[in-house]
């Protein structure tokens, strides 16, 4: 739900602890993924693109380079 509520409100700066944050407390990568798609839908796509390339930086800073396939091209 947190996810969700800083990528759709566009609150980048708040993201990259709350990636964090959920895998620390037990979620997948692929919940990540989920809830950041489906704030997506709800959100616009601007906001899904920036947030999928926040989780997946600061996923690979957590060592998971791949967890979250993105295209060549992202914002921020």
């Amino acid at each position: 739900m947190t996810l969700a509520m800083m990528a759709v409100t566009r609150q980048e700066h708040e993201l990259a602890v709350h990636v964090r944050l959920a895998r620390r407390n037990g979620l997948s990568v692929e919940e990540i993924a989920e809830a950041l798609l489906h704030a997506g839908l709800y959100g616009g796509a601007a906001a899904a693109n920036t947030s999928f390339a926040i989780a997946q930086r600061t996923l690979a800073e957590l060592g998971e380079p791949d967890a979250i396939p993105l295209r060549d091209e992202q914002p921020v």
